[in-house]
């Protein structure tokens, strides 16, 4: 979310052939309060629907040991979210106010954190709890 925020700032700041002039600087933080609050009610829904779907994704590669193809599932799942998010975007608004470098950037943005995320959950250790001692194991007191 921050990262498409960022990006929409940057683009409409750019988009407007204006940098840095109080019109292009409001429509950049329109721009990105507009990609906040359609992202931040589409990235619940990919929540909700996507963990379920990453899950099995994850669980259909276990005997997998290339990180590479999993990385590459997870990237191709990112761009299917990505392009959801264009779509959802798309219906809200005109189409005619859909720039080509925008849809690229949110679905290499989508695509990017889903990989990131993998890459991180393969990094983070298992932790499993402690084996509970037995009672004859506990060293005795006295």
């Amino acid at each position: 979310m921050t990262l498409l925020t960022i990006a929409a700032f940057v683009w409409a700041a750019f988009a407007s052939m204006r940098p840095f002039t109080p019109p292009s600087v409001g429509a950049a933080v329109y721009a990105a309060g507009w990609v906040a609050a359609v992202g931040g009610v589409v990235s619940i829904f990919v929540t909700v629907l996507g963990l379920p779907v990453a899950a099995l994704v994850g669980y259909a590669l276990r005997g997998v040991r290339r990180r590479w193809v999993h990385l590459s599932a997870f990237a191709a799942f990112g761009i299917a979210i990505g392009a959801a998010v264009v779509s959802i975007f798309t219906a809200m608004s005109r189409p005619a106010m859909l720039d080509p470098v925008m849809v690229g950037v949110v679905i290499a943005v989508c695509a990017g954190a889903t990989v990131y995320g993998r890459w991180q959950a393969d990094r983070t250790p298992n932790r499993r709890d402690p084996p509970i001692e037995e009672e004859e194991d506990r060293p005795r007191r006295g």
